[in-house]
This record gives C-alpha cells, structure tokens and sequence, in this order.
C-alpha cells in the first residue's frame, strides 16, 4: 500500500526504498515519514507515518484503512 498518514502527503502513495524519507531534506522544519508495518489476517501491509502525527493516531487510521480493504 506504502499510503502517507499524516503531514503533506496524507493519503498519497509513495514508493521509497528504506525505513524513513524526509519530503524535503533542505528544509530542518519538514516533517519525517517512517515506515510502518501492520498486519491483519497473516496479510502484511506497509504505511508511511508521519512524525506529525501521533502514532496511536496513524496506527488507528491504517488499521481503518486496512479493514474497509479487507472488508471484515
């Protein structure tokens, strides 16, 4: 999935290689996306987490994101 919860790129899909990426590593304000992973029925899907948000925050927005794919 690789979907951005939080900061500027909320909901969009990036393709990075690693565990963490910067949107601007000129600017010491931008925030940092970490890799997360979450699984749900042995299925393993990928989220960037913001450092803007909260992670109990982001971790209930994928888990929302994943069920209503799953459909459960």
């Amino acid at each position: 999935m690789n979907i951005c919860i939080g900061g500027e790129l909320n909901g969009q899909i990036v393709e990075k290689v690693g565990f963490q990426f910067k949107v601007d590593p000129e600017n010491d304000k931008s925030p940092i996306y970490f890799r997360q992973s979450v699984v749900l029925e042995s299925e393993l899907y990928r989220f960037w987490f913001s450092s803007t948000v909260a992670f109990h925050d982001a971790i209930t927005t994928a888990e929302n994101i994943v069920r209503r794919k799953v459909k459960i």
